[in-house]
């Protein structure tokens, strides 16, 4: 995988910028992956901890409390003043479980209309989650998807999670 570095302090991850084939053979390939909001509670722990997994075929589900949300994803970039690679996520499925901040989604809801979150990957395997896109974008590329609260709008961390 060919990474592009951005500069930053030498103790600190520094972001990588990997191809959307890259990103979505990296997702797949760990697999499972644990994810921790920026959100903190009192205690300076995560709001919210789920496992996110990632299959080759373009299907996956998040495991969020007991809430179990299935879905198909793919990544594209979006085309900005600062480009951005846009994982897409349609959410099939739910359990109807409350999820990790205790909440639980009506079954009937489902399935729900794609939606992207811009990743931004950092040479320790990790990655940011941030500004959510609405969907906007068809499977031919044709339309524009606007990222909404912007690039630097983080909201969650995603680390590989150790295979037994």
């Amino acid at each position: 995988m060919v990474f592009t570095h951005a500069a930053g302090a030498a103790d600190q991850p520094r972001e990588v910028f990997p191809s959307e084939k890259a990103i979505a053979k990296r997702l797949s390939e760990i697999g499972n992956w644990d994810f921790a909001s920026t959100q903190t509670g009192p205690d300076g722990q995560p709001e919210c901890r789920e496992s996110w997994y990632f299959r080759r075929d373009g299907t996956g589900f998040v495991q969020s409390g007991a809430e179990r949300v299935t879905h198909t994803w793919r990544v594209l970039t979006a085309e900005a003043a600062v480009p951005a690679r846009v994982v897409y996520v349609t959410s099939l499925a739910t359990d109807g479980g409350s999820d990790c901040v205790n909440r639980s989604s009506d079954p009937a809801s489902y399935p729900r209309k794609e939606r992207g979150y811009v990743i931004r990957f950092f040479d320790d395997s990790s990655a940011l989650i941030c500004g959510l896109a609405e969907f906007q974008h068809s499977y031919d590329r044709t339309k524009k998807a606007p990222l909404i609260g912007g690039r630097d709008d983080c909201w969650g961390r995603i680390s590989p999670i150790a295979r037994d």
